[in-house]
């Protein structure tokens, strides 16, 4: 009985020991090689906060500063020129009006009672430092009278007028006593340069 017992127990040990055998890869299978290791499925992978996005600076759009000026209500019998002279002091400046409303005033001369006319604010002007050049003034020419000359001919060989003999008459009166004074050969005469001619003010309508 004692050795069957002994028999028992030596076959289970050597079952165990070639299940150990078996396990560790001793048979059939390839020595040496380890299965593959998992992670846990409770690991989470490591959380990377995402780059911030600083947006550009938003540059402000520049607003041009608003005119400056009033507004006036057109009534009967105004015209431009009245209105102009009346806030500026001057009829000629209504073509400041004019300007400042070129969708309703087409033609200076027509406005309409009850239009609301935009009246801007004069300019104001400030000296500056520094002034620009004055223009030279014009040189006076000289003419050295000649055998024949009279103050018609010299006008018309500088001016190419000669109704303009009254201004060498004027620059020379230390000479000539009267237009028709006979001019002496020799005598300098001076030649100077002709007026500028403005043109005239508009007149109010």
């Amino acid at each position: 009985m004692k050795s069957t017992y002994f028999i028992l127990a030596g076959i289970v040990v050597v079952v165990i020991i070639v299940v150990a055998l078996w396990q560790g890869g001793y048979f059939g299978g390839e020595s040496g090689e380890e299965p593959p290791t998992q992670l846990p499925s409770s690991i989470e992978p490591p959380f990377i906060e995402p780059p911030i996005l600083i947006p550009p600076p938003i540059t402000p759009t520049p607003v041009a500063p608003a005119p400056k000026g009033e507004y006036y209500e057109v009534k009967k019998g105004d015209t431009l020129w009245k209105i102009a002279k009346k806030h500026y002091g001057d009829g000629t400046k209504y073509t400041l009006i004019q300007e400042a409303n070129p969708d309703l005033i087409k033609d200076p001369k027509v406005v309409k009672p009850g239009w609301k006319i935009f009246l801007p604010a004069l300019e104001e002007t400030s000296t500056p430092a520094t002034l620009p050049p004055k223009e030279p003034p014009a040189k006076i020419q000289y003419h050295t009278v000649v055998a024949g000359d009279n103050l018609e001919k010299i006008a018309f060989l500088y001016y190419k007028d000669a109704s303009k003999s009254r201004i060498i008459f004027e620059a020379n009166r230390d000479k000539l006593a009267t237009p028709e004074t006979t001019l002496k050969v020799g005598w300098k005469l001076r030649i100077p340069p002709l007026p500028e001619v403005k043109p005239p003010l508009p007149k109010e309508w």
